[in-house]
């Protein structure tokens, strides 16, 4: 090797150690406080209201007072109370919504602190004990929030210290956090996300904060794997005693959780910088905004009143959609069980005869069976189609006479429409299987979606589509770059591979032990630094 060969390499070395020694200092105390929020992230969530428990106690509608239809067609139409008002939710497909009085066909009044008030006794059925008009708080500031600005901030006196917030827009709750929650968010995923209020309000300046803090982060992990590796003897090469480190008290701690969890700490601290996507190069592509236009479609309220009132019963909301040129009706679709009816004939739909074969949504009984491949439908004489690679194999004999009579909705009186209608979302490509699925897997892991429709295409990105079967909606896009980033953001930073989620407290091990592992190699790095930090006190003194 040549002597500037070996100059350089030395200088890099130095560096890496001065870098380690001195940046360590300061990326120590966020590896401590990342690895225990995590820890705690874990166990309690950053607190959110599920669309069924914001819809939980609200009123049923009353359709004697239905009087006036909404006036004007959207992407999709609710029918809802508002109080002892029935009133048109109108979502635009620009993403507008307008509210419209079912009884007087006019904009109803705006949501006042008493309605908020009166929203948040129903859904607790506790007493109130202050109602006040609020921007955003911790719990609100997140983008998702902005729709329903202001928002009504009601505490409750209950015992858990509950706190409701309303939608000036919808006058339904869309936030609920307890004390217990808040507290132990304060240790968790506000620490976890740098995630406070004053500064999350604006994301450019949370992203880069983000960036610029965890960046420096990567490179002493990076530094610190390198020299740790350096610094190790195996073999016969070992140090006195056998030891594979030169290091004592502390610094071997620092050394040996070093070694120990390098690779999976490093991924973490990684994968975290990518959380927030530098520079968007994971984004992914879009449709083009006209089709993304077509495909969500437009419908309009035009029924039998009093048969869609008999069928409704006691619902608390019916919404009226057209995506994909599927003209449906859900009744409580935010319930565990909402019921689907067809737009024309209000028949029932049953999502269980919902399946994907050769290209087209089919009906039970109504066309010819699949080949029995892979990502196709099966279908045997006289038994419901079913998807060869998910959910249960069809029942026989008397097992299945018993599933069907259990089966309170029939089937269609015809195939549905065709899937072929999404292709308009990916023009550049051909779209090239259909897959039902009806449990999580790699790609797709919120069981409360499912059942979904996988829509893969040829094109240059290798896009899928996910469709809702029973309305049509596309709930979400993914192309390749995606599917990447759910390999070196999701998976890496959150471990939610199906096969180990699904086998817990498997996972829970997995993650308290690297936890543990990384604790102990930043706590020790914290110890280390402050010892030479007061070195120069010391001599000084």
């Amino acid at each position: 090797m040549r002597r500037s060969d070996r100059s350089w390499g030395k200088a890099a070395l130095r560096l890496a150690f001065l870098t380690h020694r001195w940046a360590g200092i300061v990326a120590c105390l966020f590896f401590a406080m990342w690895f225990a929020s995590g820890l705690v992230m874990l166990y309690v969530p950053y607190p959110s209201l599920s669309p069924a428990q914001s819809w939980a106690r609200a009123q049923p509608i009353d359709w004697a007072r239905v009087t006036t239809g909404p006036g004007e067609s959207g992407r999709r139409i609710t029918l809802e109370m508002r109080g002892d008002l029935p009133v048109w939710r109108i979502e635009t497909v620009e993403g507008e919504t307008h509210i419209i009085s079912a009884q007087a066909g006019r904009k109803p009044a705006n949501v006042d602190a008493d309605y908020a008030r009166r929203v948040a006794a129903r859904f607790s059925s506790a007493p109130v004990d202050s109602v006040e008009r609020i921007g955003d708080d911790q719990w609100t500031v997140a983008g998702g929030f902005d729709r329903h600005r202001p928002l009504w901030k009601a505490t409750l006196a209950d015992a858990g210290g509950s706190v409701l917030y309303i939608s000036s827009l919808t006058g339904q709750p869309v936030q609920r956090t307890t004390r217990t929650q808040r507290f132990w968010n304060w240790l968790g995923s506000v620490p976890h996300w740098l995630y406070p209020t004053v500064l999350r309000r604006d994301n450019a300046a949370w992203r880069q904060v983000v960036m610029w803090v965890s960046g420096p982060c990567i490179a002493v992990a990076l530094t610190g794997m390198w020299i740790g590796i350096l610094r190790m003897r195996i073999g016969r090469r070992r140090y006195r005693g056998g030891r594979i480190t030169p290091y004592r008290g502390w610094m071997m701690w620092h050394h040996v959780s070093g070694l120990l969890g390098g690779v999976v700490l490093t991924t973490w601290i990684v994968s975290g910088w990518l959380s927030v996507d530098p520079g968007r190069a994971f984004a992914g592509g879009r449709a083009p905004e006209a089709a993304a236009h077509a495909y969500a479609g437009r419908t309009g309220v035009s029924v039998d009143k009093d048969r869609l009132a008999r069928l409704a019963g006691n619902a608390r909301s019916v919404e009226w959609s057209g995506d994909g040129g599927l003209k449906r009706i859900a009744i409580d679709r935010a319930s565990p069980h909402p019921r689907w009816l067809d737009q024309a004939s209000l028949a029932a739909i049953d999502m269980h005869h919902i399946l994907p074969c050769k290209g087209r949504w089919q009906a039970e009984g109504l066309t010819e069976g699949c080949p029995g491949r892979r990502g196709q439908v099966l279908r045997r004489p006289g038994t419901p189609l079913h998807h060869a690679s998910h959910g249960p194999p069809p029942l026989a004999g008397e097992e299945r006479r018993a599933a069907d009579e259990r089966r309170s909705a029939p089937a269609p009186a015809r195939p549905v429409e065709e899937v072929a209608s999404a292709a308009m979302l990916v023009p550049q490509g051909r779209m090239i299987a259909v897959e039902r699925l009806s449990r999580p897997d790699f790609y797709w892991t919120d069981a409360a979606r499912l059942p979904l429709l996988r829509l893969r295409f040829d094109d240059a990105a290798r896009t899928w589509l996910y469709i809702d079967p029973m309305s049509g909606a596309l709930v979400q896009r993914q192309d390749a770059t995606r599917r990447a980033y759910r390999w070196v953001y999701t998976l890496l930073h959150t471990w939610d591979w199906p096969w180990l989620t699904t086998r817990r407290p498997a996972w829970d091990a997995w993650m308290w032990f690297w936890s543990i592992a990384g604790l102990v190699m930043s706590a020790s790095g914290v110890v280390i630094g402050w010892r030479r930090l007061r070195r120069p006190a010391r001599r000084e003194a």
